[in-house]
């Protein structure tokens, strides 16, 4: 079964990582698809990964169907949004620092 991980990140700051790739269709959304990513803003910074590939079976988006629907209402949190997916089962660690 697939899987997508959102890390919610707030506005501001700066996004790097080689891994990383926007998802079309969704602005301020990335995959981190390999490596780690980093986020920073002033003199605060965290490290998270690494990411765990991407292909046809491991889809960036959450399912119009998961979503909530209401006047003015979403699900989708403010920010820049950084998808992990994969396939269930598996084995996988986050590391955040």
């Amino acid at each position: 079964m697939p899987f997508a991980l959102e890390l919610c990140l707030r506005r501001g700051g700066e996004l790097t990582g080689d891994g990383l790739e926007p998802v079309e269709g969704a602005p301020g959304t990335y995959q981190l698809a390999s490596g780690t990513a980093e986020y920073t803003v002033g003199e605060d910074r965290i490290v998270f990964g690494p990411g765990n590939g991407k292909g046809g079976k491991q889809p960036p988006v959450v399912d119009p169907g998961e979503r909530y629907a209401w006047l003015g209402g979403s699900l989708t949190p403010d920010g820049i949004r950084v998808l992990i997916t994969g396939r269930t089962p598996l084995t996988y660690r986050l590391t955040l620092r």
